[in-house]
């Protein structure tokens, strides 16, 4: 029986597999349809066997990965026996097993994938290891080569757009890069190329379409030519006359232009598309001189699409370069442009002076928005609790001072209770989940306008927000508020007297040539009309009850400690911040059709950094595509893109361990600030030895400056060895923090992993329980009572 019922199973099982070539009789169980296949693949697969052009799928697999991997790797697996499943024999799917130190990781090499270091620590050990996860597909048109499959994108999405690449012969988007001060296209420099602004999405980019980089004055060459016959007709389609009413002869319409148009036209117009760019993309347009603003207006008025990051404060530069301190902001609309006498002024494509001084109102005129090039956005909302940014090797692991605040620096955008960050009825942002961006702007349509007679104007161009912030829990820092200049303290001797002179003043920047301007540790707030009057209130109080200026001063100092939170984010907004919007030329009026993000770093190198370290899957880099591809008119993949099913993980396990989360993140901060007001301390005892020696008057000049230096010297050394110790006892403190969580954290799955072990067998044994007192109650059932002892 045993025998029969193991021949049986063996039977349904090779049916089963050898069916499913030919119907589709696999069922997706997950409760999120990881392994459902969206209908635009199928199309696409469909189209791909109708053109009878075979692919080829090669899969790079480690078959070890780190944790954050394994769900990735799942997904990918599973969807591509789905793709090997229904393509039949027009997709070969080939699984490849790469192990370290094995002949197929230098196949992978010669394939172009690229292994992706990883580090973690797993039961105190910290796990080193190359991961590869890449796919490439191959067929006799073309070659996609997808070097990483990372965990925030849609696998689907990639494998289907590169399927549609090699086996359709249509071809690739042509995406402009307009040239400015922002490089961010990369630095281009005496033949060789540099990293600069937005490597890694660059990178995407030349992989999924055709990329140059454009100068402002070649824009007309890459502008489709107006129709002037067709826009030279009246409304009413009549044809032109003279000014006598008369049908003037020499003027031709449209029909009989075209019935003159010689045969050769179609080679002309298709070399004219060749030429024209589907959509320019501009990055900090307010870098632009009068003549750049000049063509990218005439460019955006004549219906080109347009994708524009208009950035009031850029930031990728604090991270790159390897001086931070001394580096400061650069690049800021509110900033000059480089001096030609600096060191860097060797990549600057003009030397110009910026067009309104920085504003863009040309182009905000032309587009019809509003958007300070002097304030930043900030928000309450912050989903990921124990989010670390992850900042320059070269700075330790303490947060720097020069960089701000880490709650004003991060701005998470996400849909929570009432509030709908994303606009659900437009394709670029329909089905996006959480996007950061990193010191953003916000953007605003300009308020109706009236004529001489009173009535309302209507609007040329149409503003769709695409990312919102939610009102009452955002605000607003100004560039004053923000960022101060960098001023520093510079000891100087008389050789002839040797009297000392502290000199203080602000400090330039040798690679800008302008005073080096950083952000401020602790934002200044502005006043508020109401706190004006509040103030103004408190003053004439104070004057009826004689209170001096001290204790006012006192007061201000308490208040001040008591609203920290709230002096280093601003004070909160009554509007909506708009992060995104898609700006469209009303009927009849424009033809503009351009988006707007209030932000550049969100596709910066600096934000793949930090996207590392948040738990959840971020769509930067899908809404940056997705504006592309709509502005395009190309929006084949949009809804495939924007379809990014999540796991299912262990919640309760995640609910159980939170407060681990929570308390170390608290503690470790606890940790930072004692660590800061030692070194303040430390700092404040040596100014006051300072002072102590200069207030000596026994002493002569020369003793004074020469036991002044000597003093400054010894504290120097003594606050350097005691930033050593304490900057180790902070990482001492901080690896037992992280310690006694893990270990926390291991106790609850621990606890968990037993509890499911014990509880697997409990089924059985109550099945086997009931079955024993049922048999065991019908054989006592049968027997003779007189037979019972």
């Amino acid at each position: 029986r045993i025998i029969a019922l193991g021949v049986a199973l063996f039977a349904i099982n090779v049916l089963a597999e050898k069916s499913s070539s030919a119907f589709n009789n696999r069922v997706d169980l997950t409760s999120e349809s990881l392994f459902t296949l969206d209908q635009t693949t199928r199309d696409t697969i469909a189209a791909a066997e109708r053109n009878e052009r075979p692919v080829t799928i090669q899969a790079f697999l480690s078959p070890d990965v780190p944790r954050k991997y394994v769900n990735t790797r799942k997904n990918l697996l599973g969807m591509l026996r789905q793709y090997d499943r229904l393509g039949g024999s027009h997709i070969d799917v080939r699984f490849v097993d790469v192990e370290p130190n094995s002949p197929q990781v230098e196949e992978a090499t010669a394939q172009e994938i690229k292994p992706r270091a990883s580090r973690e620590e797993v039961g105190g050990r910290i796990i080193e290891q190359d991961v590869f996860m890449g796919v490439v597909l191959e067929s006799k048109l073309d070659r996609v080569v997808l070097p990483f499959i990372d965990t925030d994108t849609s696998i689907e999405y990639q494998l289907t757009r590169s399927l549609a690449t090699v086996t359709s012969p249509k071809r690739r988007l042509k995406i402009g890069i307009l040239k400015n001060d922002l490089h961010f296209d990369n630095i281009q420099y005496q033949g060789r190329e540099y990293d600069w602004l937005a490597s890694r999405t660059m990178l995407e980019l030349k992989n999924q379409y055709e990329v140059v980089t454009v100068s402002p004055e070649e824009l007309p060459s890459f502008a489709p030519p107006k129709d002037d016959a067709a826009t030279s007709q009246p409304d009413d389609g009549k044809s032109p006359t003279t000014e006598s009413g008369e049908s003037d002869p020499n003027d031709k319409t449209e029909a009989s232009l075209k019935d003159e148009e010689p045969a050769d036209n179609d080679e002309e117009s298709a070399e004219e598309e060749e030429d024209r760019l589907d959509v320019l993309i501009v990055a900090s347009p307010s870098t632009l001189d009068m003549v750049g603003m000049f063509y990218l207006n005439a460019y955006i008025e004549a219906g080109n699409p347009t994708l524009l990051m208009m950035d009031p404060l850029p930031f990728y530069n604090r991270f790159t370069w390897q001086y931070p301190r001394q580096f400061g902001v650069i690049n800021a609309p509110m900033q000059p442009r480089i001096d030609e006498q600096a060191g860097w002024a060797v990549i600057l494509p003009t030397t110009q002076e910026k067009a309104f001084g920085g504003t863009a109102q040309s182009l905000l005129d032309t587009l019809g928005i509003q958007w300070a090039h002097d304030r930043t956005a900030w928000s309450l909302f912050n989903p990921h609790v124990g989010f670390k940014p992850a900042i320059s090797p070269n700075l330790g692991e303490r947060w720097p001072d020069e960089y701000g605040p880490k709650q004003n620096l991060f701005v998470f955008a996400k849909s929570y209770a009432d509030h709908r960050a994303f606009n659900p009825e437009h394709p670029i942002s329909g089905g996006l989940h959480e996007l950061m961006f990193i010191y953003p702007g916000s953007l605003a349509p300009n308020p109706p306008s009236e004529d001489a007679l009173g009535e309302t104007v209507e609007a040329k161009t149409a503003f769709a927000p695409l990312v919102m912030l939610k009102a009452g829990y955002a605000g607003h820092l100004t560039w004053g508020e923000l960022t101060e200049d960098l001023v520093s303290e510079q000891l100087q001797i008389n050789q002839f007297t040797g009297e000392t002179k502290l000199i203080t003043g602000p400090e330039t920047n040798p690679a800008t040539g302008h005073i080096t301007r950083n952000l401020r540790a602790k934002p200044k707030l502005r006043r508020t009309a109401a706190a004006d009057e509040q103030a103004s209130t408190e003053e004439d109080d104070d004057e009826a009850t004689g209170a001096t200026s001290d204790e006012s001063t006192a007061n201000d100092d308490e208040t001040d400690e008591s609203s920290e939170d709230d002096a280093q984010r601003g004070r909160l907004d009554d509007f909506t911040h708009v992060l995104a919007a898609h700006i469209k030329g009303t009927r009849g009026r424009s033809k503009i059709n351009a988006v707007v993000i209030a932000d550049v770093d969100f596709v910066s190198d600096l934000f793949f950094t930090q996207r590392d370290n948040v738990e959840t899957p971020l769509d930067n880099y899908t809404f940056f595509v997705n504006c592309i591809e709509v502005l395009a008119g190309d929006e084949s993949l949009v809804r495939l893109r924007n379809r990014r099913p999540v796991p299912r993980t262990l919640t309760t396990i995640e609910r159980m361990t939170e407060p681990f989360k929570l308390q170390a993140v608290r503690e470790q901060e606890n940790a930072e600030a004692a660590f800061n007001e030692k070194m303040v301390e430390a700092e404040e005892r040596a100014k006051a030895r300072d002072e102590e020696l200069s207030a000596d008057e026994e002493m002569s000049v020369a003793e004074r400056s020469t036991r002044s230096i000597f003093s400054r010297l010894n504290e120097e050394t003594r606050l350097l060895r005691q930033n050593e110790r304490l900057q180790s006892e902070l990482d001492e403190r901080a690896e037992a923090i992280q310690s006694e969580q893990q270990q926390k954290t291991q106790s609850v799955e621990s606890w968990v992993r037993w509890l499911s072990i014990l509880s697997a067998g409990l089924p059985a044994l109550f099945l086997g329980s009931l079955v024993l007192l049922v048999r065991t109650f019908r054989e006592q059932r049968q027997i003779d009572p007189q037979r019972r002892v």
